[in-house]
């Protein structure tokens, strides 16, 4: 509805009473004037459609046809009046009628009034914009609807005049000659605006009988949040049986005895329980203990209680998740605390959920802590499931609750419920539960984490790994003035890892060309000259002999250093398992998307050929991640019985191979270098945009 009625009075002008502050009517100010501007030739357009006469006709309307401002002429009794328009009753239904530009404020209850004007669909039900208001006279109020629950949810109760009876669950003075309501009727809560003298009694618990105006709230889409009532006057509220002088003259109840089964009660009504406060939220919720149960309270009230007090609440019987709960409760305290509340030590799943809105007490594994300053989560292992814990407070937790710490908690136990169980009669078993913690104190560190925590080792690795980079990027420096007149700028980390390679690659050719083979020459010229030469003297013989033995000790020597300086990583891996890890290390901890296959019969290869295929494939790798800003690399590695061939795809920048960037020159002059010594063959497929493929196929001779 576009604009609701601000206030209503018995035989008071609206403008005297303030606005209900639970009424919420969002509309622009902007938009509104503009319409007030309109004139009614405007509104009308070149309507002349049949004129509505009666207020279902215009409730009947859809949007559209509201919107179409179809005539109205509307004759009814005044049920309620206010700042923004009336409310009218005819022997059909009840319509509001929005004030715009003409002066209602001489209408009043009852008065007799007729209405000409358009229709509109109003923000939530059509309304009538009139343009001539006119007071025939007085006539009797209409007998109410009683309003039942389905009515009041539909929404088809708006602008109706209605009568509902229930028990007063809250009372609360607002404003001058105003009170706000909460009444139980059928099942759910209905807030009541009712105006009234000061000076009367508390209504609370009293069974009532209101008669008023039904209006809903309603969000910007015109869906419905909530009905509410406004009882305009004394006279619309008929007490049919007064609340109890005392609120603590209600039933004594256990708190297990709350909302079990008899005949004689129908638990609308207040009961009292006794006692100790376990924990409050003042203004919200607390929390007792009485006869080995717990029991959760909703209250209003600010009074501060302390854990220990002995006390008596007031409050009206509810169902909870999984437990009775008492809402809307006064309290009252017996004894002050001389002893904090006893908490229950429970070792499983079973033994909690007995104990839902008790005190509790266990110990977990602190996982982590997370929220906000108003609501702080504490996630823990216990029995190796996950369990949460809150704690409702303004500060951050202390820093010694690190993760990884064996604590005790100390709290209230929240049995939540099984909602995937059989549905029908019968016991119903919650599922799982929560704690909710009192304050920090709650929380007691029994065994502080190992100093080897995960975050530790991160950090720790984090730290050698930045030595080690600082001192690669030394060496790598150094390595550079030494051979400036090979390398262009690369970074000094690449650029000493791939020299350190190549020079121990490099010495072990140059051992194995000239050490290693002028050694097993030597051994096999010795071994001939001793054949030739069995009719010479012993001594002869005998110095050939230490000659033999020392050249074939030189040449295990050269193929020992020949094998320590082969690549490390092909002593513990073979071709296949090296790329992939080196693929793995270098996309690890990026967006980098990898793949990697291997197709054909993989087989160990020659050590030079292994080593070569290894680094052209570190290069190119190392190229698509550093420089070509890829999101996906694919690489391939192939073996048939004549060839292996491998391929590094990557979907990055590309370039121009007849210019290569700045930093990948020397890189691909090594990639060419290393494929023409195996007498293999290297292809680069690459343009700008378009991504890079490397190509390389060795022939393998048996």
């Amino acid at each position: 509805m576009t604009r609701r009625l601000a206030s209503f009075s018995s035989g008071r002008s609206a403008a005297a009473l303030p606005r209900p502050d639970f009424i919420f009517w969002k509309i622009s100010a902007g938009i509104l004037a503009a319409v007030f501007f309109l004139s009614p030739e405007i509104l009308r357009g070149e309507n002349t459609a049949e004129i509505l006469t009666n207020a279902a006709q215009v409730r009947a309307l859809s949007y559209d046809a509201a919107l179409a401002r179809k005539p109205v002429r509307l004759r009814g009794v005044v049920t309620g009046e206010g700042s923004t328009g009336l409310v009218i009753q005819d022997s059909t239904s009840g319509i509001f009628i929005f004030q715009r530009n003409l002066d209602v404020s001489r209408a009043r209850r009852g008065d007799l009034v007729e209405v000409e004007g358009v229709s509109d669909p109003g923000q939530f039900a059509p309304v009538v914009w009139p343009d001539k208001i006119t007071k025939l006279g007085t006539a009797p109020i209409p007998e109410p609807r009683h309003a039942t629950l389905d009515g009041l949810t539909s929404g088809a109760l708006d602008a109706q005049w209605i009568t509902v009876s229930g028990i007063v669950r809250a009372c609360k003075l607002v404003g001058n000659y105003q009170f706000k309501l909460v009444v139980a009727t059928d099942g759910m809560r209905l807030p009541v605006q009712y105006f009234g003298p000061t000076n009367v009694p508390d209504f609370v618990d009293a069974e009532v009988r209101l008669t008023g105006i039904c209006f809903y709230q309603f969000n910007r889409s015109g869906q419905i949040l909530n009905p509410l009532l406004m009882a305009p006057g004394e006279k619309y509220l008929v007490v049919e049986k007064p609340a109890p002088a005392d609120p603590f003259t209600s039933p004594l109840r256990k708190a297990k005895n709350i909302l079990q089964f008899t005949p004689a009660s129908t638990h609308l009504h207040r009961v009292r329980v006794r006692g100790t406060v376990l924990h409050q939220i003042p203004g919200e919720t607390l929390w007792l203990h009485d006869g080995g149960y717990g029991l959760r309270v909703e209250s209003p009230l600010i009074t501060a209680l302390n854990p220990g007090d002995q006390i008596e609440v007031a409050g009206f019987p509810a169902s909870g998740d999984c437990t009775p709960v008492l809402e809307d409760a006064t309290f009252h305290i017996l004894a002050p605390a001389t002893n904090a509340p006893d908490s229950i030590a429970v070792t499983n799943k079973s033994d909690a959920l007995q104990h839902d809105a008790d005190l509790i007490r266990l110990s977990a594994r602190l996982l982590e802590v997370t929220g906000s300053p108003d609501n702080w989560i504490l996630t823990l292992n216990w029995q190796g499931k996950i369990l949460r814990a809150s704690l409702r407070q303004p500060l951050p937790p202390p820093g010694n609750w690190a993760p990884d710490s064996l604590v005790q908690l100390t709290g209230i136990c929240r049995a939540l419920p099984d909602n995937t169980g059989p549905v029908g009669g019968g016991p119903q078993t919650p599922s799982e539960f929560q704690l909710l913690l009192r304050s920090t104190s709650d929380v007691l560190i029994l065994q502080k984490p190992p100093w080897w925590t995960p975050a530790r080792i991160v950090m720790l690795f984090a730290t050698a790994t930045g030595i080690s980079l600082l001192a690669a990027t030394f060496i790598a420096w150094l390595a550079r003035q030494r051979l400036r007149e090979q390398a262009l700028r690369r970074k000094m980390a690449e650029t000493e890892f791939s020299a350190m390679f190549a020079e121990r690659n490099r010495i072990a050719r140059e051992i194995h060309d000239t050490l290693a083979q002028g050694l097993g020459a030597i051994s096999m010229h010795l071994e001939m000259v001793k054949e030739k030469l069995g009719h010479e003297p012993e001594k002869v013989a005998k110095h050939l002999d230490i000659a033999h033995q020392m050249a074939r000790q030189s040449l295990g020597e050269a193929r020992n250093s020949i094998w320590n300086m082969r690549s490390q990583i092909l002593e513990h891996a073979d071709l296949a398992e090296a790329l992939q890890g080196i693929l793995r290390q270098l996309t690890d901890g990026t967006e980098i998307q990898r793949q990697f296959t291997v197709t054909g019969q993989t087989r160990r290869l020659a050590p030079v050929i292994e080593n070569n295929l290894l680094r052209v494939g570190q290069e190119a790798i190392s190229n698509a991640v550093k420089h070509a800003r890829a999101k996906n690399i694919s690489v391939a590695l192939a073996f048939s019985a004549a060839e292996a061939g491998l391929t590094v795809h990557d979907d990055g920048e590309g370039f121009d191979p007849a210019q290569p960037p700045a930093g990948t020159h020397f890189g691909m002059i090594g990639q060419r270098e290393r494929t023409a010594q195996m007498g293999g063959k290297l292809a680069v497929d690459s343009s700008p945009g378009h991504g890079t493929v490397v190509r390389v196929h060795i022939p393998i001779y048996e």
